[in-house]
């Protein structure tokens, strides 16, 4: 048989049948027949009706190679198994495979087209897997991969379309795995829970340059369910979501969330419960909507944990009353398990929260944050809003040199006191000079636009001696007393207050 002389090409038959050389096996369809080439001589090694047991005949019978498929559109009915294998690539060139409703899995429990168990170095990749949602009666997933000793597992260049419980899931401590150049389209419900990914476990996940599209119709799907251990560490980065409802809500352990773009979410990034520490940079969210649940009503809503958010541009959707804050900094049940948060040189534009008052960032019952550097702009309604907001319970954290524009309402709402201030612009935060004269308990403004924590106060007439004896959101009350305690001379005064 005559040996090719360049690299095949799999849309040409010729490439299909004459193929040899190589320690690969390609797959095609002729009729309603799938055929296996062994590509070490070019000889016909499989035949049959289901193109699932054709991929199977494949990974059973290779140690290491590529299954090549060629491009074409095909039913796919019996699941492919990795089991306990390793250096397999399985590469799709365009081919578009459709799950069936009437689904066989080689596995009895994991319903999934492509499932990889102790198996390293598998790649999927250069294909569609559209699981036809509207014909699903059971939880069927995409990927399924298990198994602590499975690692380094890559899925690139997939379109995953129409999944309604999930397209990947990876479970267990699997060591490494990689998720690049992937789209999802029309994924979620009516499955409870739906997701695209969904991790556990003690991973490094690698998820780049995806794309998410559309969240289907009245579903609630998470792009990522990130429920990893305390060890684990994902990384999502330059991938782009439109019409979304969740990017992910780590659970545990560190994730890293860069340079994305998310264009129409209910809460981009939620973290609950089991103390992640994330990382939230230089990403652009804008129509957020803030249709959550519970207390998620914010771009980025941090209850259990600690993040640094820095540098990200949150707009939320024009024609919203749902979305309330920014950023919203709560401990659950006033437990303060919400943390050590830092939130510097962001942009948060328009968030109405008709539902709440509003705000660019909300601190309640949660410690020690630092607020520094950030553009605040919360547009006119009828009812208050606020640049920065702190409920209850709120103690350590120091808002400094932010700029805050408030149509309606206070820059600060600060209902403790408890907060350090420093150099904002958009709110005095210090202020003083000469009165005019004020007697014994007498007051004068102050200007400040919260309550001052200090004062000075300085007589002009000697002898008499002057106190502060109160400050309020509005003025400042002095003591005037002479020398025997009796009501000293009303006079002009010279002061300073400071918040």
């Amino acid at each position: 048989m005559r040996r090719p002389n360049r690299r095949p090409n799999y849309t040409k038959m010729e490439d299909v049948t004459n193929w040899e050389g190589r320690d690969d096996y390609i797959i095609y369809q002729d009729g309603a027949n799938f055929i296996v080439i062994d590509g070490s001589n070019g000889k016909e090694v499989h035949r049959g009706t289901d193109l699932g047991l054709a991929g199977q005949y494949c990974i059973d019978n290779m140690d290491r190679g590529t299954i090549c498929l060629k491009p074409g559109s095909y039913t796919l009915s019996t699941q492919m198994y990795f089991d306990g294998k390793s250096n397999i690539k399985f590469e799709g060139y365009g081919a578009v495979m459709e799950m069936e409703a009437d689904w066989t899995s080689r596995h009895a429990s994991y319903y999934t087209a492509f499932l990889i168990d102790d198996s390293q170095d598998i790649t999927l990749e250069g294909f569609e897997l559209n699981q036809n949602g509207s014909n699903q009666t059971i939880d069927i997933i995409g990927m399924h991969i298990t198994d602590a000793t499975t690692d380094r597992i890559r899925i690139r260049n997939v379109f995953f379309k129409e999944s309604r419980k999930g397209d990947i899931f990876i479970q267990d401590d699997i060591i490494q795995a990689t998720i690049e150049g992937c789209r999802f389209y029309d994924f979620g419900g009516p499955q409870a829970n739906p997701y695209s990914i969904y991790s556990s476990g003690h991973s490094q996940l690698n998820i780049f340059n995806n794309h998410w599209d559309t969240a289907h119709a009245g579903s609630t799907p998470q792009c990522l369910y990130n429920g990893g251990g305390a060890t684990s560490q994902t990384n999502m980065a330059f991938n782009s979501y439109k019409d979304v409802h969740n990017c992910t809500s780590p659970r545990g352990g560190t994730t890293i969330f860069t340079n994305n773009v998310v264009k129409g979410v209910k809460t981009a990034l939620s973290m609950t419960s089991g103390n992640p520490h994330v990382i939230i940079k230089n990403n652009d969210f804008y129509d957020v909507d803030g249709a959550g649940t519970g207390n998620e009503y914010n771009c980025i809503n941090v209850q259990s944990g600690s993040a640094i958010i820095d540098g990200n541009v949150m707009i939320a959707k024009e024609s919203t009353v749902n979305a309330r804050h920014g950023v919203g900094l709560r401990g659950n049940d006033g437990t303060n398990d919400c943390e050590y948060c830092v939130i510097t040189n962001n942009y948060m534009i328009d968030f109405p929260g008709a539902n709440n008052i509003p705000s660019g960032v909300n601190i309640y019952n949660s410690v020690g944050h630092h607020i520094i550097e950030n553009n605040v702009f919360i547009p006119p309604a009828a009812n208050n809003r606020h640049g920065i907001r702190s409920n209850s319970n709120d103690y350590n954290s120091i808002v400094k040199n932010n700029t805050l524009l408030v149509s309606t309402g206070n820059v600060y709402d600060d209902q403790d006191s408890k907060l350090t201030y420093k150099g904002t612009i958009g709110e005095v935060l210090e202020n003083g000079g000469a009165t005019g004269v004020v007697a014994d308990a007498g007051t004068f403004a102050h200007g400040c636009g919260i309550t001052p924590t200090g004062c000075i106060v300085t007589g002009t007439i000697t002898g008499d001696i002057i106190t502060v004896s109160a400050i309020g959101a509005a003025n400042i009350t002095v003591a005037i007393k002479d020398e025997d305690g009796g009501a000293g001379t009303a006079q002009v005064l010279y002061w300073r207050a400071w918040v």
